[in-house]
């Protein structure tokens, strides 16, 4: 018989054997910046499909079938672990579409449906232009990130084109002379490899620094999905597709996904909100590592409740960068720290409801020496890809800014930089 006692966290009922209750374990393994992050949005939505044979909710524990592709295979799914190949390919970094259905199960988590009308775009679709190792493999995060490499070489491709056709023509306009027809047979080469799809035409420049590890990345080339071409100089890594992908394979993939990938913007949540700010601070440029999710209501891994509201202040924005001569939208993290005068802060997203606030800022002065760059909504965004915030230049020293804040828990006022302040509602032992 089964024996329970109380979760030492909240004091709810949890069964024998575990400290904690269902939820608390859920919640200390993925908290809500993971669960409703963007990229885990077909995850959730394909949650719904997958097919449950058995759950235990004592421990709780499920049985699901795998993909047609592997009849006759199940995969075993905790809370916090899965037996499928897309939760072992990631490293546990994200919860599989079988924890999220688990958590569904147990009334933890409520994934969204897709819609009437909308594809689910399943990868056991066999007339997918995929190649049959994404197919066999049915990992959401893989397929974006082999079709994501395919959009900005094809992209980068088309654009490179037409800025030689427009230098092309208007080499044609001018006086022959021995240098401009030599421009010209240059120009006339390259435009022969791009057009048929060769070389550099097939090849994703600075796609990474050397100094990250990509797991996805790694399978994409160990199945000769893609080729890794290293540059210790230039400590980057380039990608290339292989020559077996056609110009109108390549195109046919792209066609199948519009909409779903690329994503439109896309975020990166860094595991070190410290190193992160040590690294914009060095660098003087905006990191696409940010320190927490861009849309979240509340930070309960967090000392304070910093919701969405506080993102300017925080320094997290929207930018765009350019990728193989590709425009694309980013949100990265700054160290340009702005929290003002009058701005309250909680504990946690319960004191925030009960309108107890901890701290409450009087005097504020910004932090500032972080280059900031605009999104470029312009019609020319193929011309003009960034947009520099001239206000600052990069010679000048760092300021770390400045801000007076009354302590409604302690008493008293406390004056820290913005740096400080910062590095204190995330939970610094330095400043906590």
């Amino acid at each position: 018989m089964t024996k329970y006692i109380s979760c030492k966290l909240c004091g709810k009922e949890a069964s024998d054997g575990n400290e904690y209750c269902y939820e608390c374990y859920w919640r200390a393994k993925w908290p809500d910046h993971i669960l409703n992050s963007p990229e885990l949005e077909r995850r959730r939505k394909r949650s719904h499909l997958t097919k449950l044979l058995s759950l235990d909710r004592d421990k709780p524990e499920a049985i699901f079938e795998a993909s047609s592709s592997r009849n006759g295979t199940t995969y075993t799914t905790t809370l916090q672990n899965c037996t499928c190949h897309d939760f072992a390919i990631t490293h546990g970094a994200m919860p599989c579409k079988h924890i999220l259905r688990l958590a569904g199960e147990l009334g933890l988590f409520h994934s969204e449906k897709f819609s009437p009308g909308e594809s689910d775009y399943t990868l056991e679709n066999k007339r997918s232009s995929l190649p049959q190792i994404l197919l066999d493999e049915n990992n959401d995060a893989l397929t974006e990130k082999y079709v994501t490499i395919i959009y900005f070489i094809l992209k980068g491709r088309e654009n490179r084109i037409n800025r030689l056709e427009k230098e092309l023509e208007d080499l044609k306009k001018e006086p022959v002379s021995i240098q401009s027809q030599a421009e010209i047979n240059k120009i006339n080469s390259k435009l022969k490899i791009l057009y048929s799809f060769q070389d550099f035409a097939r090849v994703f420049r600075n796609y990474q620094s050397s100094s990250e590890h990509d797991d996805l990345l790694d399978f994409l080339d160990m199945t000769e999905l893609i080729k890794i071409i290293r540059d210790k100089k230039r400590k980057t890594v380039d990608v290339m597709l292989p020559s077996s992908l056609s110009l109108e394979h390549a195109e046919n993939i792209l066609i199948e996904f519009k909409g779903i990938y690329p994503k439109v913007f896309s975020q990166t949540v860094g595991d070190d909100p410290f190193t992160i700010f040590d690294d914009v601070i060095n660098t003087r440029r905006r990191s696409e590592k940010i320190i927490r999710s861009y849309n979240v209501n509340a930070t309960p891994d967090w000392a304070f409740h910093v919701p969405e509201y506080f993102n300017d202040a925080l320094d997290i924005k929207l930018v765009s960068r350019t990728k193989n001569f590709v425009e694309y939208a980013v949100w990265t993290q700054g160290a340009n720290f702005s929290f003002d005068v009058g701005d309250m802060l909680y504990r946690n997203f319960d004191s925030y409801q009960k309108g107890t606030p901890a701290l409450q800022i009087i005097s504020a002065s910004k932090a500032h020496g972080i280059n900031s760059e605009k999104l470029n909504r312009g019609a020319d965004s193929e011309i003009k890809m960034i947009e520099e915030n001239d206000a600052f230049t990069m010679t000048e020293i760092y300021y770390p800014g400045q801000v007076v804040y009354r302590d409604f828990e302690n008493g008293g006022t406390k004056t820290v930089t913005q740096l400080e302040f910062v590095k204190m509602l995330i939970g610094s032992e330095t400043h906590a």
